[in-house]
């Protein structure tokens, strides 16, 4: 089906083609524009040779970051389902939506098979919600969609705008049970004198305290680092730490409390990634003059320092005492560090996801 009617229900089924079950083109030197508003939405597409929904026809079309990007309907992000949990009462879909400011409707399917690239199609609809978008990112959105969903049904969805039709359909994500909340990504910003960390997770959780839900230590010797700020943004889904600065250059370990972390059914976090109840470790470590974190201050950091001297930046680039500038103090701070070298603790904790920036 090419250019699907621009009317909101099609109420088609459109299966067993050959190709694409819905592609749309833009037609050039159309005296109009072309390929825009066209919806698609009500329909059982399913059990095509191609796409269930192609815009462009070339494939399936990443979603891009803000979409910003042009084509047929406007080449609209999909959703992006980070769940799809069975309920006694029915499904919770949780799902990020990273396009312009506007109001949307998503569109959500269960199919028994996958397309082959792992994307669509859309066999059955089961639901539909509005969702509003005030801010450009990746919002985490949850739905609660009634009724009874088998475990293992694969989970699609399509996002419909008024302002650019309707984009091709998500990835295929299977129902299964709920799971204890991991941390998924982490932000660590190890500059001395503005020492921050940040953990996200892979669901949206409940924090009573945030100061209380970590602790940090000195990794050698076991003397505690104060915790000045901790605050969760349920938005994003991430806990931010920052730390009692300036930190003595030295190895650190933080934890994360399970107990004090919980999801919407109940269950505490898995630090280790698949054991509910377990606590997360991170550690990480502070060295004064090593832009390249390889914990050794010598000529290599020297020259970094040298290509951004009296330029913006930040500790990759020279910048030691977080004024976001490269001077002569950072260079006095690096040389009192030339030679040093860190060694890990003698009893690391466990790290998982560690990044130094």
């Amino acid at each position: 089906m090419r250019e699907s009617a621009r009317r909101s229900e099609n109420h088609a089924c459109l299966r067993f083609n050959s190709g694409n079950g819905v592609t749309v083109i833009s037609t050039p030197g159309a005296p109009v524009p072309s390929g825009q508003d066209n919806f698609i939405k009500g329909n059982s597409i399913y059990s095509n040779g191609k796409l269930g929904i192609d815009l462009g026809n070339d494939g399936v079309t990443p979603n891009d970051p803000g979409d910003t990007d042009t084509g047929p309907n406007t080449l609209l992000n999909f959703p992006e389902i980070v769940s799809a949990v069975v309920t006694p009462t029915g499904l919770d879909v949780s799902f990020t939506l990273d396009t312009r400011q506007g109001n949307y409707t998503i569109e959500f399917f269960s199919n028994a098979t996958a397309d082959p690239t792992g994307y669509g199609e859309g066999q059955q609809v089961i639901y539909e919600a509005p969702v509003n978008i005030s801010t450009i990112g990746d919002n985490l959105h949850t739905v609660s969609i009634p009724g009874a969903i088998l475990l293992g049904t694969l989970i699609t969805a399509t996002t419909s705008w008024n302002g650019g039709g309707t984009s091709e359909f998500s990835r295929a994500v299977a129902a299964g049970p709920p799971q204890p909340p991991v941390v998924s990504s982490t932000f660590f910003n190890g500059e001395p004198r503005r020492t921050a960390l940040a953990f996200q997770f892979d669901q949206q959780v409940a924090i009573d305290s945030p100061l209380q839900a970590a602790s940090v230590i000195n990794a050698d010797t076991g003397a505690v680092v104060k915790i000045v700020t901790a605050e969760y943004q349920p938005a994003d889904r991430y806990l931010t730490i920052g730390l009692f600065v300036p930190l003595p250059n030295d190895n650190y370990v933080l934890k994360i409390n399970s107990a004090a972390i919980t999801n919407n059914y109940g269950q505490h976090l898995a630090g280790d990634g698949k054991t509910e109840g377990t606590d997360y470790t991170y550690t990480f470590f502070i060295l004064t003059g090593d832009t390249n974190g390889n914990r050794t201050v010598d000529f290599t950091d020297f020259m970094t320092l040298a290509q951004h001297y009296a330029k913006q930046g930040d500790a990759s680039d020279g910048d030691f005492d977080s004024n976001m500038f490269v001077d002569f103090r950072d260079l006095l701070l690096l040389a009192q560090n030339y030679g040093r070298h860190l060694s890990p603790p003698a009893r690391p904790a466990r790290a998982r996801h560690v990044t130094r920036h």
